[in-house]
């Protein structure tokens, strides 16, 4: 015991000679240092059968952590106005679900500066199916549609039409 109080002195003392050589005035600690360790000839005794175990640990390191979900859609489909955003690099959201005769606007927000163009596809091919297709548009700009047939409609980014695709399913 008295050689660790040994080394703590000795550490005090460099770590005050190296700050007054430098001309840094030391910093206190925010709480005094405490030797807890426990005598070398005193045991900590084993919790017995009937004591209870905390069980709040933290969890390890390697614990997956949930991560945000983005929502389903719902069963009831959307009707009036339903806004789609095109930012940056994704389509939010990226499935809806809306009545016939609903008009969706679709907003460009796009900090990088890259046009979007909201279009209608295929759904295995970035051809343009020919229902609608707003040019390219940049940051703040809008383009709207109105859905007047039921049925399932791939949009895509005519800038990026490999990476930015959602799906319209229009229902009656």
């Amino acid at each position: 015991m008295k050689f660790k109080k040994l080394v703590k002195l000795l550490s005090t003392l460099v770590f005050l000679l190296m700050v007054g050589c430098s001309g840094i005035a030391p910093v206190p600690p925010a709480t005094p240092m405490i030797d807890i360790s426990p005598a070398p000839d005193t045991a900590v005794p084993a919790p017995s059968a009937t004591e209870a175990v905390p069980t709040d640990m933290p969890a390890p390191a390697d614990t997956p952590v949930p991560t945000e979900t983005l929502p389903v859609p719902t069963d009831t489909p959307a009707s009036g106005t339903v806004y789609v955003t095109y930012q940056d690099f994704e389509i939010v959201p990226s499935q809806i679900r809306i009545k016939v005769g609903t008009k969706v606007v679709f907003q460009v927000k796009s900090a990088s500066g890259d046009c979007h163009e909201p279009y209608s596809s295929y759904p295995d091919r970035s051809d343009i199916s020919g229902l609608f297709d707003s040019g390219a548009l940049r940051d703040g700009a809008s383009y709207s549609y109105t859905f007047r047939k039921a049925g399932t409609i791939t949009i895509r980014c005519g800038c990026h039409p490999e990476m930015m695709v959602a799906t319209v399913e229009v229902v009656e």
